[in-house]
């Protein structure tokens, strides 16, 4: 699905430095025909047994930090109101961290008889220190209204961003019970 590498082992400069997660969303829709989709993205700060510790640990518009501040907003990264950024501090993650979850939900979606296959394209641009900026390409998107983008996971005494641009069939808060939030 994905034009790049399925994961980017972080090294240990990568880990010592905010990261930058820039997604930008490339639309076939004309906002002068009244056809919106309003996409919101997500990420969750996961312990080893695959569930958060706390609902605080969802980083969303209406929650921008986990109370560690490993995961928080940046609206002004691609200086863009349409698009969002999410940074991360792996150096505030705890040994009980076993990966941060990110994904991207449309709103409403149900009701507008929306999914991201409708979108021409996904963009997530990282601050990984390429030559070039290079984003990360997702074409074909899925026929879902949620999209598993990435999982930043810990490997050994290491982390790696794995890329996964995989639609999730269920709604939102079947996606967010399986993480054990209480939403």
């Amino acid at each position: 699905m994905q034009d790049t590498k399925n994961a980017i082992l972080l090294t240990s400069d990568d880990v010592s430095k905010e990261i930058k997660l820039g997604f930008e969303w490339y639309r076939k829709e004309r906002k002068e025909c009244g056809i919106v989709h309003d996409i919101d993205s997500f990420a969750i700060v996961v312990n080893r047994d695959g569930k958060i510790t706390r609902d605080e640990d969802i980083v969303f518009y209406n929650n921008c930090s986990d109370p560690a501040h490993i995961v928080y907003y940046d609206n002004y990264y691609l200086h863009n109101d349409e698009d969002d950024s999410i940074c991360i501090n792996l150096n505030n993650a705890t040994i009980d961290v076993e990966k941060i979850v990110i994904f991207a939900n449309l709103y409403d979606a149900k009701c507008r008889r929306q999914n991201f296959s409708q979108l021409t394209a996904f963009y997530m641009h990282t601050s990984l220190g390429t030559e070039k900026d290079d984003p990360i390409v997702f074409n074909d998107l899925p026929p879902t209204t949620i999209m598993l983008l990435c999982e930043i996971k810990r490997t050994g005494d290491g982390w790696m961003l794995a890329v996964t641009g995989n639609g999730y069939s269920g709604d939102i808060d079947s996606f967010l019970k399986e993480y054990g939030c209480s939403f």
